[in-house]
């Protein structure tokens, strides 16, 4: 009799609670770009692929929403978890820079600090510095785009920042940040779980345990994956007719 007393309480009890509140979904903030920029010519241009330096960087006002994005992302979690991680790979921006306010220009691989998550991080930090996003990318871009004019003068592609941002308790999706300049056109490519160009797909996303496994094969694979999508923008919008 207790126990059927007891089942009778819990089933009430179960029955009387309010239903779990949805979970909330961030909205993503798409950036248009503007169609066709470059003029009829662009197709043909020879594009070379390099990082940033801190150079290029001070006369590259990131657009404010990504700098209240990842700030108030870096505020949440060390106020959740007391610390934070930033590891960045040899071709990276200083934390000089970062500390000025740029933190979306970085290639931070953000984790609480624990043991394990320190390895993690570490496995992940060597993927990405062995993974050269720039040369990869300049790869696809000779691949997809052999019309391209040989030896003539033309843009280039300006990696200002990649990595890996901190989504969830333990997961982290990969963000970038790079300019497309033509003559004295430039536009703005950007990928990312919040924020991202308007002909960008959704980003990588995954635990960080996965990334860090097997010496990061995911996250070379991600780099991989992000250099073929970053070339196919560049060649999309090379090609726009206005």
């Amino acid at each position: 009799m207790r126990r059927a007393a007891a089942l009778a309480a819990f089933a009430l009890a179960c029955a009387a609670a309010p239903p779990p509140a949805p979970a909330v979904v961030p909205s993503v903030e798409r950036v248009p770009h503007a169609v066709g920029a470059f003029g009829p010519e662009a197709a043909r241009l020879p594009i070379s692929v390099r990082m940033a330096s801190e150079a290029d960087v001070a006369g590259i006002a990131p657009p404010a929403g990504q700098v209240r994005d990842l700030l108030k992302l870096s505020g949440m979690i060390l106020l959740s978890s007391g610390a934070l991680v930033a590891l960045g790979c040899p071709i990276c921006l200083s934390n000089a820079v970062m500390a000025a306010g740029l933190a979306i220009v970085g290639t931070p691989v953000v984790a609480a600090v624990d043991a394990s998550e320190h390895a993690e991080a570490r496995r992940v930090e060597a993927a990405l510095t062995a993974a050269d996003l720039p040369a990869r990318t300049g790869e696809a871009l000779a691949r997809l785009r052999p019309e391209a004019a040989r030896g003539a003068a033309g843009g280039e592609l300006l990696i200002v920042g990649y990595g890996f941002a901190e989504a969830g308790e333990h997961g982290a999706c990969w963000f970038l940040d790079a300019r497309l300049r033509a003559g004295e056109r430039e536009e703005t490519i950007l990928l990312g779980p919040w924020r991202r160009s308007d002909d960008a797909p959704a980003p990588h996303c995954a635990s960080r345990n996965d990334l860090a496994a097997g010496d990061g094969r995911l996250t070379a694979h991600v780099v991989d994956e992000s250099a073929e999508i970053l070339a196919g923008l560049v060649t999309t919008r090379l090609a726009e007719a206005p």
